[in-house]
């Protein structure tokens, strides 16, 4: 199913499901939120303070609420990059399938690269 990138299981924010295909296609309100997750993180605010944005600014959110652990796994998931990582959380790493190209992509290399570095930084901040 991955590699004929018919998507297993509910979108990820940012996306729908194409009922007929099963492909991801992407929802422009949802993915223009992401955008701004993204850019807030390249900016250095942590993922509480995006959320608290989030939550200020009454960005769509289908279900429940805006929380650090909800942008902490927007801005981990490289579904955003068009990558799929079938098993990810079920399976050892190096048993993960890993489907390139598998759905178009909301953010460039470049910002997901500088956001994972934010992240990482701030995961072991220098006091």
């Amino acid at each position: 199913m991955a590699l004929e990138r018919i998507h297993p299981s509910k979108a990820p924010y940012g996306y729908n499901r194409n009922k007929e295909t099963g492909h991801l296609e992407i929802e422009p309100i949802e993915a223009q939120v992401v955008k701004e997750i993204f850019e807030l993180c390249k900016k250095g605010h942590s993922t509480r303070n995006i959320a608290t944005i989030m939550k200020d600014n009454n960005a769509y959110l289908k279900q429940g609420r805006w929380a650090s652990d909800r942008v902490y796994k927007i801005l981990t998931n490289s579904i955003y990059i068009g990558i799929f990582e079938y098993g990810k959380y079920k399976r050892k790493p190096q048993d993960v399938l890993r489907v390139e190209d598998y759905c178009e992509s909301i953010i460039d290399i470049n910002t997901w690269n500088t956001t994972r570095a934010n992240l990482e930084k701030n995961k072991h901040p220098s006091y």
